[in-house]
């Protein structure tokens, strides 16, 4: 077991405690998530009466963008996605390490803390 980080969020007067490996959100998560939500394929597809002889390159593109897009949500951590939450919504928040945050200090100032015990 190792340490964690918290994601603060001023405006919500919120500290949420997450694993360490959360400590930003890559960008292709946020284009793959992006992606899937917008449904941003570029063409659509109706695959019920498609023969695969009459499948296309640009079909096949189409269809391996989608699934490289669905691969990398795969085993995405819930904490990214609501790191994507956060940023879709324009509410800011920092990233701190366990050992540069005073937790008691935020609650002295108002703050819920969100624990998790990993």
């Amino acid at each position: 077991m190792g340490w964690s980080n918290f994601i603060i969020i001023e405006k919500l007067k919120m500290i949420i405690e997450t694993n360490r490996s959360v400590n930003e959100l890559e960008h292709y998560i946020k284009d793959a998530i992006g992606k899937m939500i917008d449904n941003d394929t570029g063409i659509d597809i109706d695959i019920s009466d498609l023969k695969v002889s009459d499948i296309t390159v640009k079909d096949l593109c189409t269809f391996a963008s989608a699934y490289d897009n669905a691969i990398t949500l795969c085993q995405l951590d819930s904490d990214k996605l609501f790191l994507y939450w956060l940023e879709s919504r324009n509410i800011e928040y920092e990233i701190q390490s366990e050992h540069q945050t005073n937790i008691e200090q935020y609650k002295e100032n108002g703050y819920d803390v969100i624990r998790i015990h990993i």
